[in-house]
Formats: structure tokens, C-alpha cells, sequence
């Protein structure tokens, strides 16, 4: 774990109250975010989550509800990463239609390159990063130079 992420245990506890209690702390935080008058970036929260029965490692099903969290981050449209994401991207588009274009179809060739490699899902989403990343930092060495 990182400095920004929390466990919580819940023993005795089944899949399905422990869902309820992950849509709960996510409803609260949409709440929030409703209440909050200056939207500019708005709370957000990647909630992972495992169940370990009897015959299973801790550390496995650590593991395994450590992953759902990441995936959950990087899928999650309204985390502070896309929207930081989508910011730049909007401002790349206002200053120049024809790179917003490049980038579009950058990310549609990336989306299609990581399904032929066969990547699974949360790989495909950060292949896709990495090329939008690599645009930026090109257009940044261009603007400088």
C-alpha cells in the first residue's frame, strides 16, 4: 500500500455486504462532490476488493482486492489522473484542431494495437496513456524548441 491508500477488514463478512459497503462510501463521495461549489477537480475513490474464506493466504486475497483497486482507478472516468488527462486534451484541441485529430486517432490505433497483442484490459488502458503521454511530451519539445 501507498501513502494514499487504506485497508479495511471486515470479518465475518460476505461479497455482497462488502459491495454495499464500497457503493455506500462511493455514494457519499458523489454527495459530496454534488454539494461542492468549485468543480474544478472533485473527489474521487478507487475501491478494490476480495473475500477470503478459510482455506485462503491473506496475502492472496490482499493481493487480489490490491488489483481491483488499481483496475478500478484506471477505468474510473472521474478520477484526478483522466481529469488532469482530459484537461490537456481539451486545451491541445483549442490550440490546435489538427493534433486534436493526430490524437484521436493515436488513441484509436493504441486501442486496437494493444487488443492484437493481446493485453488484458487494465494493460490496454495504460498502453493508451503511455501514447496520449508520449503526444504531450512531443508537443511540449516542440513548443519549447
Amino acid at each position: 500500500m501507498r501513502g494514499d491508500e487504506f485497508l479495511i477488514l471486515l470479518p465475518n463478512t460476505q461479497a455482497k455486504e462488502v459491495e454495499e459497503v464500497l457503493n455506500n462510501i462511493k455514494h457519499n463521495i458523489e454527495k459530496h462532490n454534488e454539494n461542492v461549489s468549485e468543480r474544478i477537480l472533485t473527489l474521487s475513490v478507487a475501491l478494490g476488493m476480495a473475500v477470503k474464506d478459510d482455506n485462503r493466504d491473506f496475502k492472496v486475497g490482499f493481493k487480489e482486492a490490491d488489483n481491483n483497486m488499481y483496475k478500478n482507478k484506471l477505468l474510473d472516468k472521474t478520477s484526478s489522473r483522466n481529469q488532469i488527462l482530459n484537461v490537456l486534451m481539451a486545451a491541445l484541441g483549442e490550440k490546435d484542431y489538427v493534433t486534436k485529430g493526430h490524437t484521436e486517432r493515436v488513441k484509436k490505433m493504441a486501442h486496437k494495437m494493444a487488443e492484437k497483442m493481446g493485453l488484458g484490459e487494465v494493460q490496454k488502458i495504460i498502453f493508451c496513456y503511455y501514447q496520449i503521454c508520449m503526444i504531450l511530451g512531443r508537443l511540449q519539445y516542440q513548443m519549447i524548441y
